[in-house]
């Protein structure tokens, strides 16, 4: 099963440079089909692809400033299309559920 996995096109949606570079070099080791695009190459034309996507991971920044469209545009999916946020803030958990977000994770 595990072989199904690899492979996947992920998009990541990181507002700090250096995060995105991490998080998108050690999803390649693994051998996932990464884009990771810095913030002001995120346009239309990304926006308009999101079925092409396995997973999308948003921060928080990312999540504040374009998630309303990640969320609407994975409203009108026909498939299942998980959207992760990453936050620092422990407390914000319930927010990012609430507003349709599949997972949070925490960043130390």
């Amino acid at each position: 099963m595990e072989e199904k996995i690899k492979n996947q096109p992920l998009l990541i949606l990181f507002s700090s440079g250096g995060d995105r570079r991490v998080l998108a070099d050690y999803l390649r080791k693994e051998e996932f089909l990464v884009k990771a695009p810095p913030p002001s190459e995120i346009d239309q034309k990304i926006l308009s692809t999101l079925s092409k996507w396995s997973l999308i991971l948003l921060d928080e920044t990312m999540a504040q400033k374009i998630g309303d469209k990640i969320l609407d545009a994975k409203q009108k999916q026909e498939i299942f299309l998980p959207v992760i946020v990453f936050t620092s803030q422990a407390t914000r958990v319930n927010y990012w559920f609430e507003a349709g977000y599949d997972n949070v994770l925490l960043l130390p």
